[in-house]
């Protein structure tokens, strides 16, 4: 297997985190991508992911992106029930909370951090104080669903 990766995108680093914690660190190629490198814009990368982006992992001669897609691959090929488990509940209960911090919780943080932190270091302009107001809202918003949810458990998925 072979992970196209970056340092800094949090969606990589879940993908790391999962593949250490299913214990396939030996079976997988690690290649770092440096985003200001123009390698996710190559025709050779876009032939992998046409949104140019990482993470990408190719394995038996396919190509999987999008690091929720690749956590629920990777844990399918290490046989591992407990970190993406074969009850269909429990799996889609997983997925609901994965589209739930992609589509919501970690959209807003990435705006808040692309406008004070990303923009100012790639030379991309001033940061948008308005863009940065609304995903604010968002972001406590989100958050206070993430709290309720874990007022009486210790993870997103119970106490184990």
């Amino acid at each position: 297997m072979k992970l196209y990766t970056a340092d800094i995108s949090p969606n990589c680093r879940r993908v790391e985190a999962s593949i250490h914690h299913l214990g396939l660190s030996d079976e997988v190629e690690i290649d770092r991508v440096i985003f200001t490198s123009g390698r996710l814009q190559s025709d050779e990368f876009r032939a992998l992911n046409p949104n140019g982006k990482v993470p990408v992992l190719v394995h038996k001669g396919r190509v999987l992106w999008e690091s929720n897609a690749i956590m629920q691959y990777l844990a399918d090929e290490a046989g591992d029930d407990e970190f993406f488990p074969r009850d269909h509940w429990q799996r889609a209960d997983i997925v609901r909370w994965q589209f739930w911090e992609a589509l919501h919780f970690n959209k807003a943080i990435g705006r808040i951090c692309w406008e004070t932190i990303a923009k100012p270091a790639f030379g991309a302009g001033l940061p948008d104080e308005k863009i940065i107001e609304e995903a604010v809202v968002d972001f406590r918003r989100f958050a206070g669903v993430l709290d309720k949810h874990l007022a009486d458990k210790a993870y997103i998925m119970g106490d184990v």
